[in-house]
């Protein structure tokens, strides 16, 4: 079941991915690596929703990833993910939904992605990944609005770090949305 590239590549917009098992079979059950979970690139992929898109929706389960769960990347803009679990090991879900070999999310060179948030069920849970739970790199936003906002998740048992920011500005960790 694994791809070398990506499991999911969006390069269009106003998509909604929800639901899945990425990394893993059908089942949940078994270990189905990817390069990338859910890869999001180019300036044409704009406003998609990983996961929870509003009440009653069901976010993505995305694990054994070689580079990152999810990346956003080459100028793809306002990116919302909500209500993941990325990595991690959660019996009731996906028991081998374990972290990447790198990052959970990591957002590169791309504005206004939106990572969880305040509302029920927009956390993400993000742990076990080999480097970073969240990596921002080249993120260089005018203000905060078109910054990276990352808002209201579970970063656990990352190895390097839960959030790393690496040649950015203008982003945002903690607050509300």
């Amino acid at each position: 079941y694994g791809f070398k590239a990506a499991g999911v590549q969006l390069s269009s917009g106003t998509n909604i991915v929800r639901g899945m098992n990425v990394g893993l079979d059908r089942a949940g059950i078994s270990a189905a690596a990817n390069g990338v979970g859910i890869d999001v690139v180019g300036t044409n992929a704009r406003s998609n929703v990983i996961g929870v898109a509003g009440i009653g929706d069901v976010g993505n389960v995305i694990g054994n990833s070689e580079v990152a769960g999810i990346r956003i990347r080459a100028g793809a803009t306002a990116t919302a993910i909500y209500g993941n679990q990325i990595g991690g090991e959660d019996a009731s879900r996906a028991p081998v939904a374990v972290g990447g070999k790198q990052d959970g999310i990591a957002v590169l060179n791309s504005l206004g992605t939106v990572i969880g948030g305040v509302s029920p069920g927009q956390a993400n849970s993000i742990a076990g990944n080999g480097r970073f739970g969240i990596f921002l790199s080249g993120v260089n936003a005018a203000s905060p609005a078109q910054g990276t906002r990352v808002v209201a998740n579970s970063l656990v048992d990352n190895v390097s770090a839960g959030v790393a920011i690496a040649g950015g500005s203008g982003n945002t960790v903690g607050g509300t949305v």
